[in-house]
C-alpha cells in the first residue's frame, strides 16, 4: 500500500514537473540542476502531506 502511494507521488512529482516544463521553458535554461531541486522539493511537500493526512 505505502509502496504504491509512494510511486504514484512520484509519477505526481514527474508529471507536475514536466507541466513547468511545458509552462515555463525558461526552468530548462536555468539548468537540470535547479528543476531536481525544484521537483525534490515537491516531492517533500508531497511526502509530509501523504504523512501528516495519514494519521
Amino acid at each position: 500500500m505505502t509502496y504504491f502511494k509512494a510511486k504514484n507521488y512520484y509519477l505526481f512529482v514527474y508529471n507536475l514537473s514536466g507541466v513547468f516544463v511545458l509552462l515555463f521553458p525558461e526552468l530548462l535554461t536555468l539548468g537540470s540542476i535547479q528543476s531536481a531541486v525544484v521537483s525534490a522539493i515537491l516531492g517533500g511537500i508531497l511526502f509530509v502531506q501523504s504523512l501528516v493526512y495519514k494519521r
